[in-house]
């Protein structure tokens, strides 16, 4: 199980009108097919969620930080998160900000860092992705990806595995 990267908290509020976090792309979304094709896949590898710059990100499991910025190219600033105990990786994109530094242990529930508009992004959002690993006595690192060619390089939709903080609702209701 994973728990939602991000809290059910108004991330905006207008006088009584709060805005919250909302799935603004889903795993495989057929409308935004041709943008992923050029880069080798068959879809959208992920969940987004359509938040403002600076929204806090919570470790969803686990595991291991790896920290990488990519510059203008893919999920710009991001964090893998390896759990070697459940053979499995999150990743999470487009941060503005990652405060746990890249070699270090979070639990579910710790604070990542703050979301953006880095990398390959159309507008402020957080990308998550999972997949699962082939287990080895190799640095979690260098664990493959258990199905690398299943047309969204490993990566699966993951809503099904996510629990939810107190107050938000099941699916792209968030």
């Amino acid at each position: 199980m994973l728990i939602c990267p991000i809290q059910n908290k108004a991330a905006f509020v207008l006088n009584w009108i709060q805005i919250r976090p909302k799935v603004s792309q889903i795993f495989n979304e057929k409308d935004t097919r041709h943008w992923y094709e050029a880069m080798g896949m068959t879809g959208h590898n992920g969940i987004d969620w359509g938040i403002p710059v600076g929204t806090p990100i919570f470790a969803p499991m686990d595991g291991q930080v790896k920290v990488k910025d990519s510059g203008k190219d893919g999920y710009g600033l991001h964090f893998k998160i390896r759990n070697p105990y459940k053979a499995s990786e999150f990743v999470g994109g487009h941060m503005s900000d990652i405060i746990q530094p890249n070699g270090s242990h979070v639990h579910s529930g710790d604070l990542m860092g703050y979301s953006g508009n880095t990398g390959f992004s159309t507008a402020p959002h957080f990308h998550g992705g999972y997949r699962l690993l082939k287990d080895s006595d190799k640095d979690i690192f260098s664990w493959e990806v258990m199905d690398y060619s299943n047309g969204f390089f490993g990566y699966i939709d993951f809503l099904e595995y996510v629990l939810n903080w107190k107050g938000t609702h099941k699916k792209f209701t968030l």
